[in-house]
């Protein structure tokens, strides 16, 4: 059984935390999914997400992604989108702790404001990306953006192309002015 703590850090209720773990791709092929965040991008058939008691920050568990399959280099994210109605015309910061191993292809933490027209996989109105290390222990990212008039989802993640694994822990989102 998970703490509150760690619910709360990975942003989970209690009914997604308990059985949680092993890959969430169902026999249909859907996207892998925990709690809020979900896997995407071009390759997101071969990447899960699940939390992992195995490499904990502060004494609780922290969300995985990694490949299960070969990506053959292409790119999987895991993601939360959000309702930007409240953001609007006002800058967000989100942080996040990360950690990374073997990641030797692209890795990334990414945000970004997209319009009703905007392409699912692109940049959208614009935003943040930093790339991670290859090999780190767990640090705290933020971004931060502005949410112009206009936009109907903000989005953000951590992204792997190719081999690697990614963990997540403490997200935080708040507006600075």
């Amino acid at each position: 059984m998970f703490s509150l703590h760690s619910i709360a850090s990975l942003g989970l209720s209690c009914a997604l935390v308990i059985g949680c773990g092993g890959r969430t791709v169902d026999d249909a092929g859907q996207a892998p999914t925990v709690g809020d965040w979900f896997v995407s991008g071009g390759a997101r058939q071969a990447y899960t997400i699940e939390v992992d008691p195995d490499a904990p920050r502060d004494g609780h568990p922290t969300l995985a992604l990694a490949a299960y399959r070969d990506p053959k280099q292409a790119y999987g994210t895991m993601m939360q989108t959000r309702d930007p109605t409240g953001y609007v015309g006002h800058r967000v910061r989100i942080s996040l702790y990360v950690r990374t191993s073997g990641a030797t292809e692209r890795r990334d933490f990414w945000a970004r404001v997209q319009a009703p027209t905007s392409p699912g996989d692109g940049m959208g109105l614009g935003g943040p990306m930093l790339t991670l290390p290859r090999d780190s222990d767990f640090a705290l990212y933020t971004l931060e953006l502005d949410v112009p008039e206009g936009g109907s989802m903000l989005q953000f993640g951590v992204g792997l192309a190719g081999p690697g694994e990614i963990w997540v822990d403490g997200l935080e989102t708040d507006t600075t002015r």
